[in-house]
């Protein structure tokens, strides 16, 4: 995702400059830029939180020992994990907590500023949402936040698989309830997807229980 964002704003940097505009080419608009840059990080969120948050993801050994569980020949707090600590921490600031919060603050300006005519700014911010209904605008906080809860489960329960298990069918359980009761997709076959893939998720991730108990 920082590659694909370098590549939009390197690409609205050229279409401003003047050799591009007398080749006829239309210079793109900031705020589309913006949108088109939300919408990749958006894509990407859960991914992005799954990787900021390997560094963490520690598992133990028989001899006491901690491992990272992507990289099993770093162990935790020895030499090698700070880098990789620092780079998740980095990763998870800027592009998972920091995307989180601009996006908070846009749902809860997005009236203000639709009233007031600043639709530069509402086009910035159309990735938000433009796949919910009016009345429901704001609901990509609960699908980002879904995704966060994912990446966060495995760090929690990376040696406590039944931990692992509860976390996700809390998240799941709250974003179910959630989405069954505001259904805020605009095509109703996919708020009745939605909620059948959550319950589905719901129903796998809980019949691991019996085995993790024996």
């Amino acid at each position: 995702c920082p590659v694909l964002l370098s590549w939009v704003a390197l690409c609205y940097v050229l279409s401003q400059l003047t050799c591009f505009r007398k080749c006829k080419s239309q210079p793109w608009k900031w705020p589309f830029a913006l949108n088109t840059m939300g919408l990749g990080l958006k894509l990407g969120f859960g991914t992005i939180a799954a990787v900021s948050l390997k560094p963490m993801m520690c598992y133990k050994h028989p001899n006491g020992r901690h491992s990272v569980l992507s990289y099993p020949a770093i162990f935790c707090g020895e030499d090698g994990h700070g880098l990789l600590l620092a780079f998740g921490f980095g990763l998870l600031t800027l592009f998972v907590l920091g995307f989180l919060v601009v996006c908070s603050f846009a749902v809860w300006n997005l009236p203000r500023w639709s009233v007031e005519g600043k639709f530069g700014k509402v086009q910035s911010f159309r990735f938000c949402t433009s796949n919910f209904r009016f009345d429901s605008y704001g609901f990509i906080i609960p699908v980002l936040c879904r995704g966060l809860g994912f990446a966060t489960s495995i760090v929690v329960g990376t040696n406590l698989p039944p931990v692992q298990t509860a976390v996700v069918s809390i998240v799941l359980v709250t974003y179910t309830l959630v989405q069954a009761s505001l259904r805020p997709w605009k095509a109703p076959a996919i708020n009745l997807a939605d909620t059948v893939l959550s319950a589905s998720l719901l129903i796998l991730a809980n019949r691991s229980l019996p085995e993790d108990g024996d």
